[in-house]
């Protein structure tokens, strides 16, 4: 008797989907030689012409989408950030989630400065032009003028004396009705002028690299190719002469600077459309309005568990993304969840043994910026589980205060915490809201920890009907300390906030009456001092002994964890990289290591320092740069 053979739908799909992948490999290698003509054509175009390509990307701009958005933002990349001149910066917006334009504006500013590095002589870059529409509404000449001097004069007074300000590279009006070259010419040629002082538009790279990087423009342009394998690549890349020890660099740089979409750590696929994921968010990321979210086409517990605790089922997912059949869900359906978790769009918590909340279902995706449980008063939460026979006492208010605090981090911490412990319950109505939460820290329910999310800051609060240790204190602002870290790390994200407190019965989202340790001490007097929100006097003990007096000794130990697990970060007055370059040198001082073939034998000059573990070589005109492992020594050849 034969042996069987059993196919599942599964099997059929895979082998579709080899097939189409490699009826792709097969015309990309076919269209070779038609793509590097192509390449040497716009080369030699744009070189004759010096011509700089660059791509052009328009980002949503309703809340909802925000999540999303970290994804694409680049260090590279030069930012035209739109507003109507016609609103006034501080005056109430009824049709945007922002409270003003003033927020609008000074959320762009805040998301750019993460990630922000320094141009000498120039600001902060990334750089930011600020481009005005809708000038005219303003009929006469002398309206627009002084509706100009009006704009720039009450951006400057809201933004002029904050650090993020300094990306800012001027401020440019246009009309949406009528063309006036002139207008459109300022702006042209002062994009053109900051691209002049981005580093990058100077860095040598290997010409190998040049012609990988137009051959992937060509499939994008002209194949109209979304995204392509790894192992492709790996081929396509050998046809040029790059190992695939090489490819690794060559796409992360192309990522930096925004051409692909490609992560090292999910290397599976390099999406080569930017925006094909961003179609991709935008199927499982929409605003409430009903018109866009038809709740037909799943069932209605899925669409309830969505709005309630950020779940997205196995089917809603997939439902949601027939909204876009041309996007081959099914095909990277994988790869674009990891992209989606690993920027905390989505989150797919891993829940510990004490959390028995049957609400929230292990190795499911949650989207915490689509619960839509409506946020109630904290007064309310709390006097749900208050009764005269049974009060709880409360804490003060732990809150970490951000310059600015993207909302990933949030996202990510509130996930932490309910996956730690049991989400608090009352007449089976679970106390998970958006940007708000109340969970258990026991399982005797006598002590409770309330997280809450207000502008730039979370808050924290212990309610207890029992003694609480003075080490749940500590722990609390220990691990939130570290995961505050880890992320940052993850995100690759420049933020810092201060550890403050404030009294028990304060309004932690208002900002009067918080402080820190150091500004405790200068405010106390016998013992007490005098809250300023509620203009009567506290006793300090409160704050200092829950919070504030671990601040310090939290600080501390994350510092010695850093300094254990990267040593060089705690060497001082050792010299960076940048020093290491001569001014001829600053124009590829970024670029990435590269290999070298030497062919015939050359002497060395070495440097005055004695290291000798040379680890990398960077080609800069005809010279090559060695640097070493330990003292990033250079040599010169």
């Amino acid at each position: 008797m034969k042996d069987s053979v059993i196919l599942s739908t599964n099997d059929f799909q895979k082998s579709a989907d080899s097939i189409k992948i490699d009826d792709m490999r097969t015309k990309i290698f076919e269209q070779m030689d038609e793509i590097l003509l192509k390449v040497q054509k716009d080369q030699d175009k744009m070189t004759s012409e010096r011509l700089v390509e660059c791509g052009i990307w328009d980002f949503a701009g309703q809340k909802d989408y925000y999540a999303t958005h970290q994804t694409f933002l680049n260090p590279h990349a030069i930012y035209l950030l739109v507003t109507n001149i016609s609103d006034d910066i501080a005056a109430t917006e009824d049709n945007t989630n922002f409270d003003s334009i003033e927020e609008y504006i000074d959320f762009w500013f805040d998301s750019i400065h993460c990630l922000r590095t320094s141009s000498p002589g120039h600001g902060l870059n990334p750089p930011v032009i600020v481009v005005c529409t809708h000038i005219d509404e303003y009929k006469t000449e002398k309206e627009v003028e002084d509706r100009k001097k009006e704009y720039i004069k009450r951006f400057k007074k809201c933004f002029g004396g904050q650090d993020k300000a300094n990306h800012n590279r001027g401020i440019y009006f246009i009309s949406n009705t009528e063309f006036l070259k002139s207008d459109f010419n300022k702006l042209k040629n002062k994009i053109s002028d900051v691209a002049k002082e981005m580093m990058y538009f100077t860095e040598e790279l290997p010409m190998q690299w040049i012609q990988l990087e137009n051959a992937l423009s060509v499939l994008k342009d002209e194949s109209k190719q979304n995204i392509l394998s790894w192992q492709t690549c790996v081929e396509l890349a050998e046809m040029l002469s790059i190992k695939e020890n090489e490819l690794l660099p060559f796409l992360t740089y192309q990522h930096n600077i925004g051409n692909i979409i490609f992560f090292a750590d999910i290397k599976e696929y390099i999406i080569l459309q930017p925006d094909w994921l961003v179609k991709c968010f935008r199927c499982l990321v929409c605003d409430n309005h009903p018109q866009k979210r038809n709740i037909e086409i799943v069932q209605l517990t899925d669409w309830h568990n969505l709005e309630k605790t950020g779940q997205l089922s196995d089917k809603i997912i997939d439902k949601l993304f027939e909204k876009e059949p041309d996007l081959e869900f099914g095909k990277y359906k994988t790869h674009i969840l990891d992209v989606m978790e690993k920027f905390d769009i989505l989150v797919k918590p891993k829940f510990i043994d004490t959390n028995n909340d049957s609400s929230l279902i292990p190795n499911s995706y949650y989207m915490p910026c689509m619960i839509k449980q409506q946020s109630i008063s904290l007064d309310i939460i709390k006097k749900m589980f208050q009764s005269e026979k049974c009060k709880f006492s409360f804490s003060p208010w732990l809150i970490l205060e951000f310059k600015f605090l993207p909302l990933a981090y949030f996202n990510h911490i509130l996930f932490y915490y309910i996956t730690r412990y049991t989400v608090c319950e009352k007449a089976g109505q679970k106390t998970l809201y958006r940007g708000k939460t109340l969970v258990n820290l026991d399982k005797t329910g006598l002590r409770k920890l309330c997280i809450c999310f207000s502008k730039n800051a979370i808050a924290f609060q212990v309610l207890t009907l029992s003694d609480v240790k003075d080490n749940i204190y500590n722990t609390i602002l220990g691990e939130l300390c570290k995961k505050i870290e880890e992320l940052k790390e993850r995100l690759g994200q420049s933020i810092s906030c201060d550890i403050k407190a404030k009294c028990s019965n304060g309004d932690y989202s208002n900002k009067e009456g918080r402080m820190t340790f150091e500004e405790l001490g200068e405010m106390c007097e016998n013992g007490h001092y005098l809250c300023p929100e509620h203009n009567e006097m506290h006793s300090k003990d409160d704050v200092e002994k829950t919070w504030l007096q671990h601040a310090d000794i939290v600080i501390a130990k994350l510092n010695k964890e850093q300094a254990e697990n990267n040593p060089r970060s705690s060497i001082e007055n050792e010299p960076s990289k940048e020093e290491t370059f001569t001014h001829d040198q600053a124009s590829v001082k970024n670029n990435l290591p590269v290999s070298v073939n030497l062919r015939k034998q050359l002497n060395i000059k070495q440097s005055t320092n004695e290291n000798l573990v040379i680890t990398s070589c960077i080609k800069t005109g005809n010279t090559l740069v060695f640097t070493d492992c330990i003292k990033e020594t250079t040599y010169y050849l």
